[in-house]
């Protein structure tokens, strides 16, 4: 049997019973809140990492090749991407059928993290009662991190959706001794797991489950097996395809080298990764770092603590579940705190069970709706700020401005932020994966686009683009010509150059 659940309606009292309010009935107000949410400025601040998945999925839907168009020839990327690749086929579908653009590429992460509260609504209630399901719905539909998730073309909108989906089917799975659900769900998790890499987590979290569940004869299980030998068969076909020849191999080395080189250990990548969690690394916008969103870290922690005295049993399989995660993030070179929105429906169920657990005791029942009120509202608070904060970073009228400034069949260098803007018929090169001197000699670009907010302030850690903007600098003072100012609060005040026709491809002044 899996986890007992706890009362979703205290004895006491039958008010929810006698309510006119369902828990499907928050559940409906739950996606509505999220989509109105979501609606405002839902085509603003488009971000570097948005073109790199656009631009493989755009080549893929053009050429079916899964590979990145704004690289030079030198860089293997533009021959092959080998990044896990459920993600540029499907947004590539989507641009096949509806056409490019930023609301399109952000269409399948937002249906995920729709759907990711339709799923938390299902597992909440299994695990822990149909109420404490609803209400993690309506508590997940707050998440900030998967607000940002669903308007964004990253994977963390669908592996939010998928990792709960294949953990719900596990579970029915163990309760009901089901080959056909374990199938199911080891089918979930690969599928996730060729979205991105924290697909992982999930069969890592059920390794867990099976292990707590069934002790030391979990060998003996057959719903281990089929699940664990679906999620192998399901990555199979990525293995043999990053091995099938020595540039794909080349490509996957490359990758991984990539996210070696950190300027600190794991530790401490993972202490700026909860920092940002907190709210205090991420708010730049305020005059002190404020852990704005500490509330939320005391309120899980705090549900945590309530599930263990009162549903030891529900306390460890929605710990392991957690523990699952956080050792993943652990393991990954990419400290962003982007990832932790794969967990906001774990977040969302582990608050909303022990506050329905709290809520059985006549005495307490106020303290756990207004821990309930208080996780929302935070949320939503977030929310509005980063609606405010970024509705001036318009792309769509970005766009515009850059399409005037560039004629149409022109050559263009810059950051890839702009790679969506001027792609469609213009040829554009990224400036993150190229140098200036081999761009001018071999690419011959007809159109720079300088002082962008990473040239002028870097990527990541630091001022990683100091050198281009010195070298570009002086590259334009004898080889260029300014032909338009774009000024943006966000993407920073833009120039536009034209390229001398004589001198401009020459190398860079020594």
């Amino acid at each position: 049997m899996g986890p007992k659940t706890v009362n979703s309606v205290p004895r006491s009292k039958t008010e929810l019973r006698r309510s006119v309010v369902s828990p499907r009935m928050v559940l409906a107000a739950a996606c509505i809140l999220f989509f109105i949410q979501q609606l405002p400025y839902f085509q603003t601040r488009w971000i570097e990492d948005e073109n790199s998945y656009a631009d493989a999925a755009w080549t893929f839907a053009r050429e079916g090749k899964i590979r990145m168009s704004m690289y030079p020839p030198t860089d293997v990327g533009s021959v092959v991407d080998v990044r896990p690749p459920a993600m540029p086929v499907a947004v590539g579908a989507v641009f096949k059928i509806i056409g490019l653009g930023v609301w399109q590429a952000r269409l399948l992460p937002f249906l995920g993290a729709l759907a990711a509260i339709f799923v938390t609504y299902l597992l909440g209630g299994y695990l822990a009662g149909e109420w404490a399901g609803a209400i993690a719905a309506l508590l997940v539909a707050t998440d900030s991190l998967l607000f940002v998730a669903g308007r964004t073309t990253r994977p963390e909108g669908m592996e939010a959706c998928l990792n709960m989906l294949a953990a719900l089917l596990f579970m029915r799975a163990m309760r009901r001794d089901s080959w056909g659900l374990a199938l199911l769900s080891g089918l979930v998790a690969g599928i996730s797991m060729n979205f991105h890499i924290n697909g992982i987590i999930t069969p890592v979290a059920m390794g867990l489950w099976a292990l707590y569940e069934y002790g030391w004869k979990v060998w003996q299980k057959p719903v281990a097996w089929v699940f664990a030998a679906t999620v192998a068969l399901c990555i199979v076909p990525y293995v043999l395809w990053i091995n099938s020849d020595a540039l794909h191999q080349h490509a996957y080395v490359e990758m991984q080298n990539l996210g070696t080189v950190m300027p600190f250990s794991r530790l401490h990548g993972e202490i700026m990764r909860y920092s940002d969690f907190l709210g205090i690394g991420n708010l730049k916008a305020l005059p002190v770092a404020i852990p704005v969103r500490a509330p939320i870290t005391m309120l899980i922690l705090g549900s945590l603590g309530v599930l263990y005295v009162c549903n030891r049993r529900l306390f460890w399989y929605l710990g392991l579940f957690l523990a699952a995660h956080m050792g993943v993030w652990f393991y990954l070179a990419n400290k962003n705190v982007r990832y932790t929105a794969v967990a906001a429906p774990l977040f969302a169920i582990i608050v909303a069970a022990g506050c329905i657990s709290l809520a059985t005791t006549p005495n307490l029942r106020r303290i756990a709706v207004a821990c309930c009120v208080v996780y929302g509202v935070i949320g939503m608070l977030g929310n509005a700020f980063l609606v405010n904060r970024f509705k001036n970073a318009d792309y769509v009228g970005l766009t515009a401005q850059l399409r005037e400034a560039v004629p149409q069949g022109s050559t263009v260098y810059g950051a890839n932020t702009f790679w969506l803007a001027l792609q469609e018929d213009r040829r554009y090169y990224s400036a993150d994966r190229t140098s200036l001197d081999y761009a001018t000699v071999n690419l011959k670009p007809q159109y720079l686009i300088l002082y962008d907010r990473l040239m002028m302030h870097g990527s990541g850690y630091g001022d990683n683009f100091g050198d281009l903007r010195s070298e570009a600098t002086a590259y334009v003072k004898t080889h260029g010509e300014k032909v338009a100012l774009i000024p943006s609060a966000f993407y920073g005040d833009l120039e536009i150059y034209r390229v001398n026709s004589t001198t401009g491809n020459s190398s860079l002044p020594k």
